[in-house]
């Protein structure tokens, strides 16, 4: 080669050369996250498998971007054991998994995944805690993953941002990135699953999305927190390896964990004490008893009663659901906006649902409820119950003391009594008489009622439970660890031989069934004679009885803790009843609607469904309304709140409350004239046809309104134990049932306008004197010698005897046509439309064929002359008959 052709070669060379020296510059300069291959991350660990160590230790790769090959890439542990992977192109969306153990390598990627095999005989990752870093063929660190406690680990790379260790898993599970591929230098990445070698830590199967938590028992008074976890899927649905955690703690489904479809599994802390207090038994524990054990990773969660979150996590980590309360500041994926609010002691929350299927907005709004669910409580659902049998409606005072004693008298077998209170001697005679004769008694009580059990109450129980009847009260003791599952037993109901049942508004005292009907309060009652009738409301009671309930105790086993107190109701008020009702009974097809609470107080096919229906008219009778519920009465009481809907769509509704002191004080803005305030407010303001007041019990004599009932469109009532407040309808146990008929709507009907009356006295009539006149001359009557205490407003006058009143007025005048006697009947009535009668007799004389006299003088001396003669002829009569007698005596003894 030429020197002329030498420079320009020589030129090319070292241009050439320049440009390897800045690229191989370029390449030591370019920062890791530059080159393709970062798109390959440490995917899923398993170091403490289940079985043999060795043979089951391995490591998963996973390639996110364009295809790479790791030909001299290498992984380490903080003990030096050293991997270097052969040639090996990895494609897009592959993984590799690396078996510590022996084997035949598969590099085809069959089902996108290749497996190689380190060939060792002993394990290499540490079950307690270890490090693996992942670098490629320069020596380049790529990705790091520690796990277990922080002693047994080394510190990552100065590139790698990883700041702790991450929790190790139990035997049996692996440790894996959430999402499949994150390249994120976190723990916060890795959480516990099940083993899925070459399988996508991707997005959550439709089966997933339907698993629920749907209740949470945090504010626990004992050790026994729950979460309730309910399948939706009409499928199986395999949960092993999901988790439970609060964050702090962390629990996980054992294998072969499966939810059938539509169940639900409950987890609870201790299995012993949940089934002491719920009855029912636990699917897995996390800390003690006898169900099976969640495998616990770290720690066992601990709901912290003011605030936290329970997330269910599935076996790749994935958020499945969350329930958030409280303080908790949770705002990752699977809730959207405030917690929910706090539940007091011993309250669940628990889900919303319809018609059984869960509301799901993963939102406070899932979890917002009327009812505040109570540990141990009940569950009943609502049901319509058609029947052919026989029915008795009765009220208070008028024959509810009849009603019930002689069907108590009549029981052959067995008789059940859930009530609030019972004082009334006569009746615990009565049963008395029937545990002589052999039949089954058991009371269940309220234990704790509001100041307490009377001395009357407990002498009854005393002489009944010589006599052999079987009693329960229904507790609340802290002092004993005992806590009742409602606020107050306060149904009032009996159930007869298998066939009967008897319910109302009244305790069984002297005022709410007096023996005496002319002295006690206002209540309804009813008898049902049918077993399907009857067995709905035994189901109830049994549940209430359950010895095994905690709350549910032997009469004689704390008889002698009682403290009691003297009676309170009056025995002697200085005023009558003066209404007189007697029963109504019918046989027939008839429709009920059992009402229970808390179970189906609130529910829409009972009370709510009633006051939704009405077209025409609600008649509500009732003890008291409080007209907010809420911690901050910021709740309106749905049932007032119904009732004023319905007259705003023109239904015509009228209101009666009690209005005793205690309801009515004047420093209580929201007891009963405030709430009949309230309605007649809206009623002037808006227009409604809607009318409150308060019952004038003076009036009508009687101690008190204590009926809660309530009558919609003459067709259907509701009678029942259940105020209008919160702690009756959401907390209480009472029972009730609306009959869907109405000849037995009317019966009751007919007791609230006796009700409504503020005055319920008859006025007397006063026709005036019976008299006689002639025919076609004028006479005068005066009805103003009536009298009634309120006032009379009408007087009406039947001149004819035809039933139709003909003149009206206190005063009339009136002329006869014919001769003869005549009866005059006069009606008078008060503003509250009592009414009184009274008649008068006229004679009326033909004018021709009588006497005609000029004048009284003529008259009176008619009159003398009569008497003269009379007083004349008389003696004359008998002195010539007594000579007559005289001679017949003479001639006969001759």
């Amino acid at each position: 080669m030429t020197p002329q052709n030498l420079l320009p070669t020589m030129t090319r060379v070292l241009l050439f050369a320049g440009v390897l020296l800045l690229s191989a510059f370029s390449l030591q300069t370019l920062p890791s996250e530059a080159e393709p291959h970062q798109t390959i991350v440490l995917n899923e660990v398993v170091y403490n498998p289940r079985g043999p160590e060795v043979e089951g230790e391995w490591i998963e790769l996973f390639n996110g971007g364009d295809s790479v090959n790791i030909l001299d890439w290498s992984i380490t542990d903080q003990d030096n054991w050293f991997f270097q992977f052969p040639s090996l192109a990895v494609p897009k969306e592959c993984y590799v998994v690396l078996h510590i153990g022996t084997g035949i390598p598969d590099s085809d990627f069959n089902d996108n995944v290749a497996h190689l095999y380190a060939n060792k005989t002993t394990p290499r990752l540490n079950n307690n805690g270890d490090d693996l870093l992942l670098r490629d063929s320069r020596g380049v660190a790529i990705d790091f993953f520690s796990y277990g406690s922080s002693n047994a680990i080394d510190y990552p790379p100065p590139e790698i941002e990883w700041d702790s260790a991450a929790d190790a898993v139990p035997e049996g599970y692996s440790s894996s990135v959430f999402p499949n591929g994150n390249q994120m230098d976190s723990p916060d990445h890795w959480i516990q699953s099940r083993t899925t070698p070459g399988e996508s830590n991707g997005e959550l199967s439709a089966a997933s999305t339907e698993v629920k938590i749907t209740e949470v028992y945090y504010n626990a008074y004992r050790d026994n927190e729950y979460v309730a976890i309910t399948s939706l899927s009409p499928n199986e649905v395999d949960i092993a390896g999901w988790m439970m955690t609060d964050l702090e703690g962390r629990v996980a489904f054992p294998p072969d964990t499966r939810i059938a479809p539509h169940n639900t599994l409950f987890v609870t802390r201790n299995s012993t004490s949940f089934f002491e207090d719920t009855f029912l038994q636990a699917d897995f524990q996390y800390e003690r008893g006898d169900a099976t054990s969640m495998a616990v990773i770290g720690s066992i969660p601990q709901f912290n009663n003011d605030g936290d979150e329970i997330i269910l996590q599935d076996d790749h980590g994935r958020t499945v659901d969350v329930f958030a309360y409280g303080y908790s500041s949770y705002i990752d994926p699977g809730w959207e906006g405030d917690p929910t609010e706090v539940v007091y002691k011993g309250k669940i929350a628990r889900r919303s649902s319809t018609e059984g299927s869960f509301q799901d907005t993963n939102s406070s709004l899932d979890w917002e409820s009327l009812r505040e669910y109570g540990i141990g409580q009940s569950d009943f659902e609502g049901q319509e119950i058609d029947f052919t049998g026989y029915v008795r409606a009765f009220s208070s005072p008028d024959t509810s003391f009849d009603v019930i004693t002689v069907q108590l008298e009549g029981a052959n077998e067995s008789i059940s009594i859930s009530v609030y209170e019972f004082t009334n001697v006569q009746i615990g005679q009565v049963l008395a008489s029937a545990l002589d004769r052999g039949v089954s008694v058991r009371l269940l009580l309220e234990g704790s009622p509001v100041g307490g059990l009377k001395t009357s109450e407990l002498e009854i129980l005393d002489d009944l439970s010589s006599h052999g009847a079987d009693i329960r009260l229904l507790l609340d003791d802290q002092s004993q660890n005992i806590h009742s599952r409602y606020n107050f037993n306060h149904g009032k109901y009996a159930l007869i031989d298998g066939n009967t049942v008897i319910m109302g508004s009244e305790n069984w005292g002297q005022s709410g069934l007096p023996a005496n009907n002319r002295i006690g309060n206002r209540g309804w009652g009813i008898l049902i004679e049918n077993q399907a009738v009857h067995d709905y409301f035994a189901e109830v009671f049994e549940s209430d009885w359950n010895p095994q309930a905690r709350d549910s105790v032997e009469y004689e086993q704390t008889r002698s803790e009682i403290q009691t107190t003297s009676p309170s109701e009056p025995t002697n008020p200085s005023y009558e009843y003066s209404g007189s009702f007697l029963s109504f009974s019918k046989t027939g097809n008839l429709k009920v609607r059992p009402v229970i609470s808390p179970d189906t107080s609130l529910d829409e096919s009972t009370i709510l469904r009633m006051i939704g229906s009405a077209e025409e008219e609600i008649l509500v009778e009732q003890f008291y309304i409080r007209p907010y519920w809420g911690r901050d009465r910021n709740q309106p009481n749905p049932y007032l709140e119904g009732i004023v809907k319905a007259s705003r769509r023109g239904v015509e509704v009228y209101v009666i409350l009690d209005s005793s002191w205690y309801n009515t004080e004047y420093d209580d803005s929201f007891d009963n004239d405030d709430v009949v305030s309230y309605l007649n407010e809206l009623r002037e303001a808006e227009g409604l046809p809607i009318e409150a007041k308060l019952i004038n019990a003076d009036s009508h004599g009687l101690i008190k309104l204590h009926n809660k009932g309530l009558i919609v469109d003459g067709k259907e009532v509701l009678i029942s134990s259940i105020n209008w407040n919160k702690n009756s309808i959401a907390l209480n146990r009472e029972i009730g049932i609306i009959v869907c008929d109405e000849d037995v709507a009317s019966f009751y009907r007919e007791i609230f306008f006796y009700d409504w009356k503020d005055d319920v006295t008859s006025p007397i009539a006063f026709a005036g004197d019976d008299t006689t006149v002639l025919m076609n001359e004028e006479i005068t009557f005066d009805g103003r010698g009536s009298f009634d205490d309120m006032g009379i407003v009408n007087f009406s006058w039947d001149m004819d005897g035809d039933g139709n009143y003909d003149k009206f007025g206190p005063e009339i005048t009136h002329t006869f046509e014919r001769e003869g006697n005549h009866t005059i009947r006069l009606r008078v009535g008060d503003a509250w439309g009592n009414v009184g009668t009274d008649t008068c007799l006229v004679s009326v004389l033909d004018g021709e064929g009588a006497v005609q006299l000029e004048s009284a003088e003529e008259l009176g001396g008619l009159v003398l002359m009569t008497i003269v003669t009379i007083c004349i002829l008389v003696p004359a009569l008998f002195f010539v008959l007594g000579n007559k007698r005289k001679k017949y005596n003479k001639d006969m003894n001759s």
